[in-house]
């Protein structure tokens, strides 16, 4: 028995490596293939080798099978000269053991390698776009004088394809301009507060006793915790975080509050004190203090773009006065503002890795009947945990009233999305949002950037056609779960590239997000009923082998080997043929039997088939015994 096995086993192996071989040679030697940066030639034309010998498998296992059993079998057909003899159910034992077996491996092909292969040869061919994009990208932003921005995408076009002469060109010339300009700032924009704070003076006197406060800002306060914060800057005169935090106190609470008195109290004193140093003279250090009096006003004022550049400027100054108290806190804070209505540009430079998809496409109906739609041409996680920060790349929105006519529309070339809790949210916003119940994250896209240093540079989304609420609102909250999104991504490769689980969760939400639902359904069905058709094959082989066995006192040609390829051949156009009547049988009992109770009758169906093929072998004999 040992001996049996290792004969199939041996032949099977063979010709499934042998088979390999052939496919990635194919791969290279094929002539079509898209547009591709050179260094990645190689890698997409392995990949589609590999692509062509997944899609090839079943027909070389069941050759494999089809000659090692037709060996197997001729060598030993005694004990068969009755129907249903013990012979044969020995026989059909060691036939569905390799059919599981090969059943298994073309399952992971199917399942597992194919949805990653697709998806690495998607990202290959469209790496030459991406290059075209940044290097777009780095040319424009050069020619208005945004060096450093420029020197970013033009890296980014460079790690793709280093042989681009005209991007390599660019990027030495952005990198000339930011050092240029970097010395100029360096010697005209900081100079006059660094000439006060390199003068040996030691501390700048702003005019009232400036003492360091460790203070927890960023997390949330009570109204006691914030009034023992005012005290505690009181105290050591830190005049701006005593006003800071009685007023932010004041703003939370009721006028009958017992504290109100005593906040109200904290807040005048701190800011007669303030107003007391501001007037205090015109010396260059009452000029940094005249900032920092700006910066909080703004800040108070909830101008928080303002205030975060009048702080970013100072604590870019010098070292001394980045460690200033005062401006170590209202930096913070306003820069924790100011992320929830702008992203940094910069952010989407230097991203890791490829883009985990492109091409997503999906609409959401609105509440008043319309819809909107959006798509997206690139998506990169920021790295994350469950990628809930991601980049949008070419984030363009269109609005179709009740009837389908196009209103209004908006494009961003860079955009950011978080989760956010619907926690955040009272019912009236949720309503608002059309955010329904059962949802506890959304996505929430910001479609503003500035600049991290340079006050001015700010980037808002392209109005394409009428007046575009999501452009002027300057962010996006999609009324969906947040975890719909990756379902979304994987979409956009195909869904013959999903996985399984994947295809399975997106079935009930299809039509939510624009897709025909019965084409995922229908996939479904197909793919958990593949296994059983495919074991239904391979005991179909089983019985061709029998009827087809080589008898013992045949002797083993090597020209025989020219009649493997005609029998893949042969038996690839039957798999073909016999899955597309596989998936027409499926069509039809989806549509007699409906979309719930489908894979229960089709999975009763091919279990009666199973029996069929089954009972077929067990009845095989040997009218010719030795």
């Amino acid at each position: 028995m040992a001996m049996k096995i290792k004969k199939v086993t041996l032949v099977t192996v063979s010709f499934f490596i042998f088979s390999l071989v052939c496919c990635i040679v194919l791969g290279f030697v094929l002539p079509y293939v898209p547009v591709l940066i050179s260094s990645t030639s190689g890698m997409y034309r392995f990949l589609y080798g590999l692509r062509i010998f997944c899609s090839v498998m079943p027909a070389v296992l069941e050759t494999g099978f089809l000659i090692g059993w037709s060996l197997d079998f001729g060598a030993h057909p005694d004990g068969s000269l009755l129907r249903f003899s013990p012979a044969m159910f020995s026989r059909y034992k060691k036939v569905i053991t390799g059919s599981l077996a090969a059943v298994f491996i073309i399952s992971m092909a199917v399942e597992v390698a194919l949805p990653g292969i697709n998806g690495l040869m998607n990202r290959y061919s469209q790496l030459p776009s991406l290059h075209k994009e940044y290097l777009n990208f780095a040319e424009g932003l050069y020619s208005q004088g945004r060096y450093s921005l420029s020197y970013e995408f033009a890296k980014m076009a460079y790690e793709i394809d280093s042989s681009d002469g005209e991007c390599a060109q660019l990027l030495d010339k952005a990198e000339v301009a930011c050092r240029q300009l970097y010395q100029e700032e360096k010697t005209v924009d900081a100079a006059g507060i660094a000439r006060i704070l390199s003068s040996g003076k030691g501390e700048v006197d702003y005019g009232y006793k400036q003492k360091i406060v460790h203070s927890s800002y960023d997390e949330p306060f009570t109204t006691f915790s914030l009034l023992k914060k005012a005290r505690e800057c009181a105290a050591m005169e830190d005049w701006f975080g005593a006003h800071y935090y009685s007023q932010t106190a004041l703003s939370a609470i009721s006028p009958r509050d017992i504290n109100c008195a005593e906040l109200k109290h904290i807040s005048a004193d701190a800011w007669n004190h303030i107003s007391q140093a501001k007037e205090a003279g015109t010396t260059d250090e009452q000029k940094i203090f005249a900032q920092k009096l700006s910066g909080y006003n703004a800040l108070m004022e909830q101008d928080n773009l303002k205030a975060y550049y009048i702080f970013k400027t100072l604590s870019l100054s010098s070292k001394k006065i980045s460690l200033d108290p005062d401006v170590v806190r209202y930096l913070e804070i306003a820069e924790e503002r100011l992320q929830n209505q702008y992203f940094f540009t910069d952010e989407t430079v230097n991203l890791q890795g490829f883009e985990s998809a492109g091409n997503i496409y999906f609409k959401i109906a609105g509440q008043d009947g319309g819809v909107t739609v959006y798509f997206i041409k690139g998506v990169t996680n920021a790295g994350t945990k469950n990628g809930l920060i991601q980049y949008l790349r070419g984030l363009s929105v269109y609005t179709l009233d009740f009837e389908g006519n196009y209103i209004s529309g908006s494009y961003t070339p860079y955009a950011k999305m978080t989760a956010v809790s619907t926690e955040l949210f009272d019912d009236e916003l949720k309503k608002e949002f059309g955010i329904a119940d059962g949802i506890k994250y959304v996505p929430y896209i910001l479609l503003n950037s500035v600049d991290r240093n340079r006050e001015g540079e700010i980037h808002t989304p392209q109005v394409l056609k009428g007046d575009s609420p999501s452009a002027n609102d300057g962010f996006i909250i999609l009324p969906v779960e947040f975890t719909d999104f990756s379902l979304l991504k994987s979409v956009s490769g195909g869904v013959e590239s999903m996985g399984l689980q994947e295809v399975y969760r997106f079935v009930p939400k299809a039509e939510k997000y624009g897709f025909v639902e019965e084409v995922f359904r229908q996939t479904l069905v197909n793919r958990l009923l593949y296994p059983l058709f495919m074991l239904i094959c391979m005991v179909c082989v089983g019985i061709g082998a029998w009827h087809g066995r080589i008898s013992a006192d045949g002797v083993f040609k090597f020209k025989w080997i020219i009649v493997f390829p005609l029998l893949s051949f042969v038996l690839l156009c039957a798999y073909y043929l016999s899955h597309f009547v596989f998936r027409m049988i499926n069509y039809s009992l989806m549509s007699i039997c409906g979309q719930t109770s489908v894979v229960f009758a089709g999975l009763f169906l091919y279990l009666v088939i199973f029996f069929g093929v089954s009972v077929m072998f067990l009845a095989c004999k040997n009218s010719m015994s030795r």
